[in-house]
């Protein structure tokens, strides 16, 4: 993935410190480095860091609802048999000053430093990232999540919805006491994006038929969750999304009159939605996919064929209850004085697209953080409603996105 550098504004209330059984840290006397004060420092000089003064909200065609200068960063230290947490219960936010001078332009206060005993010692390093315009929850300790994550491992968790449209990010890493020679560097922090970026373009393909696309919508997706990371049993950083709440809401993407001539005319939207990721085959009611009957177990044909018919009924409304893609349209009525006709074709199951037009191409099980999806849905009034999907990564920049079916 190339990294395009950008800064994102947060206000971090929400993030959630997990901290398995920590101790508070006491004053320490600083580790004087040759050269350096001995200050713990950051360089997340990754995808969000900015490169210039520019306030754009978007990246590569996702609309992050805008950036600044500044993340929040959690820490535990281990050693000497304790888990002492630094920057305190809530996490400490870092800015980026612009007329600072001297090691770091990454600020923050008061300062936290080094303090090595042994090889055995180690910095756990959480962070995470938003452009969040007014507060929401308020920072809170957490207990009750003991049971589910992985004893004595650091975690940080922030709360999503659909309705908060804005880029989330998180970083983790670990810096320990073997590495000599980093002991004392700024700590690099690698921020993915927790969130899918998802578009859909709309191309009337009919040979004689103009038409009005009026509506673009999912339903059954992922409401609202948990964006976690955690440092796992390895010492890496691990994203993932828990506490998810699926509905039948439908997330409207697009909504208005947007008029395509026949003969290719499409409807192409200027930016990307961002969606929560999650796998596309999982039922908002939490049924289980029927399994498909196999002719050894029936006697004869007429008993597998009424097995294969029930299979059927069930199998469909299984799929009515996973992630749907739904656009509705009109067409002129041949009577003048007539309203124009409306047309709702069926919902799209989402694990069902292909990334190829043509062909045995594979689909999308799930969506992926950090990963753009662009659903190409072909209308021909005249042969039905063709839907295909393409992938890149976030800042990955593609010069011929038609063009390419990865």
């Amino acid at each position: 993935m190339r990294n395009r550098h950008f800064i994102y504004k947060l206000l971090l209330l929400g993030l959630i410190l997990i901290p398995w059984s920590c101790t508070r840290t006491q004053e320490q006397e600083p580790q004087t480095i040759e050269g350096e004060d001995g200050a713990i420092r950051f360089d997340p000089a990754v995808a969000m860091v900015r490169d210039d003064d520019t306030k754009s909200t978007m990246i590569n065609g996702v609309n992050t609802g805008g950036h600044s200068n500044s993340f929040r960063v959690f820490c535990r230290r281990v050693g000497e048999g304790k888990h002492n947490l630094l920057f305190g219960d809530d996490g400490t936010q870092v800015t980026w000053n612009e007329s600072a001078t001297g090691s770091s332009k990454w600020e923050y206060s008061p300062l936290s430093y080094w303090y090595w005993i042994s090889v055995t010692n180690y910095y756990d390093f959480l962070a995470a990232m938003y452009p969040r315009p007014a507060a929401q929850e308020a920072v809170r300790m957490l207990d009750e999540l003991s049971g589910e994550e992985i004893p004595g491992n650091l975690a940080i968790k922030k709360a999503y919805a659909l309705s908060d449209d804005y880029d989330l990010m998180m970083a983790g890493t670990r810096r320990t006491g073997a590495d000599f020679e980093k002991r004392t560097v700024k700590v690099p922090l690698t921020f993915q994006h927790m969130l899918c970026a998802v578009r859909v373009v709309v191309t009337n393909e009919s040979t004689a038929t103009n038409l009005t696309l009026t509506s673009v919508k999912f339903d059954n997706i992922i409401q609202s969750a948990y964006a976690k990371v955690t440092i796992d049993a390895l010492g890496e950083p691990e994203f993932s999304w828990i506490d998810t709440q699926r509905t039948n809401a439908d997330k409207a993407v697009f909504s208005g009159s947007q008029a395509l001539n026949y003969g290719g005319d499409r409807y192409e939207p200027a930016s990307y939605d961002l969606l929560i990721p999650g796998d596309l085959s999982v039922a908002i009611d939490g049924s289980l996919e029927p399994k498909v009957p196999k002719r050894e177990d029936y006697k004869n044909d007429a008993a597998y064929n009424t097995a294969m018919t029930a299979y059927n009924t069930a199998l469909t409304a299984f799929e009515a209850q996973l992630p749907r893609l739904k656009i509705t349209y009109t067409t002129a009525n041949p009577d003048p004085t007539g309203d124009p006709i409306v047309h709702a074709p069926d919902p799209i199951v989402l694990r069902n697209v292909k990334q190829a037009r043509f062909g045995s191409a594979d689909t999308i099980p799930e969506w992926e953080p950090g990963i753009k999806y662009t659903y190409n849905v072909s209308i021909r009034l005249d042969g039905g409603v063709i839907v295909t999907v393409i992938t890149s990564e976030w800042d990955e920049i593609i010069a011929e996105t038609p063009g390419i079916l990865i």
